[in-house]
């Protein structure tokens, strides 16, 4: 069983969700150390300018190496009304904007309390939007304890699965030795962003899936496809 894993982040950028495909099981490690300025809870999108940046405003303050699923939102600022506003207007003529918008428009209504919540929310929507048959777990429901590269074998093993699919820049940061010795195949994957609108400087990025999913409809999940290069 192929297992690969990724931080939930909000609104999740493109490669995210083509790693996500390459894999039976999909494991969001929600438990790990909160990190500022990360993609946790900002996101990037397409704008006239070029691009603008999603936040999510969480309450950190005292808070110094509080895990991902206990970070709270900063209820008290108007972040809501503002970013459905900018998604609205930033792609109210991407071609497939009316047929999804509903979805977002209802999710930028409720008053989310949790950045983990807010962050599921839309990863299970593309996972169904996508049609991913796999299985998604969270990191926090397998009560393992060890870090690193030792981390990722013990849910490996955890889970039955005899491989871990994992992008080629992490390689310089993973003891394969681990993998070998426990029986799991470490394969990687390059992700090369498949044209999939008309060309603007933003076409080649990585930015959110919802750009993906505003251009492409239908065919987003074999641009995704498209996206990755396995290697060994």
């Amino acid at each position: 069983m192929k297992i690969t894993a990724e931080k939930p982040t909000f609104l999740p950028q493109i490669s995210f969700f083509a790693r996500m495909l390459a894999a039976e099981t999909f494991v969001l490690a929600d438990n790990v150390r909160f990190i500022s300025q990360d993609y946790l809870n900002r996101a990037p999108v397409s704008a006239p300018d070029g691009k603008q940046w999603l936040t999510v405003p969480v309450l950190s303050g005292g808070r110094v190496g509080q895990a991902i699923n206990s970070v709270r939102i900063d209820t008290s600022r108007h972040w809501r009304r503002k970013q459905w506003k900018a998604i609205s207007l930033n792609y109210a003529y991407a071609p497939y904007f009316d047929y999804y918008a509903d979805f977002f428009e209802n999710l930028y209504r409720r008053n989310w309390e949790f950045l983990i919540d807010l962050n599921l929310a839309v990863i299970e929507y593309f996972c169904k939007t996508f049609a991913f048959d796999g299985r998604l777990v969270l990191s926090s429901e397998l009560a393992i304890s060890s870090k690193g590269t030792r981390q990722i074998v013990d849910i490996c093993a955890a889970l039955g699965g005899d491989q871990y699919l994992a992008w080629e820049s992490d390689k310089k940061f993973l003891k394969t030795a681990l993998f070998d010795a426990a029986g799991i195949d470490l394969g990687y994957l390059n992700f090369h962003p498949f044209a999939y609108r008309p060309a603007t400087k933003n076409r080649s990025e990585n930015l959110s899936i919802i750009d993906l999913l505003f251009y492409a409809g239908p065919d987003s999940k074999q641009v995704l496809k498209k996206s990755l290069i396995f290697k060994k």
